[in-house]
């Protein structure tokens, strides 16, 4: 026994229109909104954020990375590439606030 296929319901505003065809125009719709993540930058964070996504934009180029007013929007869900664009942040923070540093220990060792 063959069985129909299911109708879909897809809410537009006032009207819900059903049909048993998927609507591959939403459906791609849906998955890239379901893949843009956006997340929030904390001040502190923000001076080093260029150089985070060059570096960030470098080692992933199949992620797109771009800023927002309040941080940035990356185009993946992916948990394990949302940490790395962080962790990449926090280490441009941290190498650029050490960079002095580094200078100066050069400096003396060279002398």
């Amino acid at each position: 026994m063959a069985q129909s296929p299911k109708k879909v319901g897809i809410n537009f505003g006032d009207q819900i229109q059903e049909s048993s065809q998927p609507n591959y125009a939403i459906t791609f719709w849906l998955l890239l909104w379901m893949t843009q993540v956006n997340l929030d930058i904390a001040p502190i964070f923000r001076p080093y954020l260029d150089e985070a996504i060059a570096r960030f934009s470098y080692l992933h180029p199949e992620v797109a990375v771009t800023t927002t007013e309040g941080g940035v929007e990356v185009s993946s869900s992916d948990l394990d590439l949302i940490a790395a664009f962080r962790h990449t942040l926090y280490r441009q923070k941290i190498h650029r606030e050490t960079d002095m540093l580094r200078r100066a220990v050069i400096e003396r060792l060279l002398r």
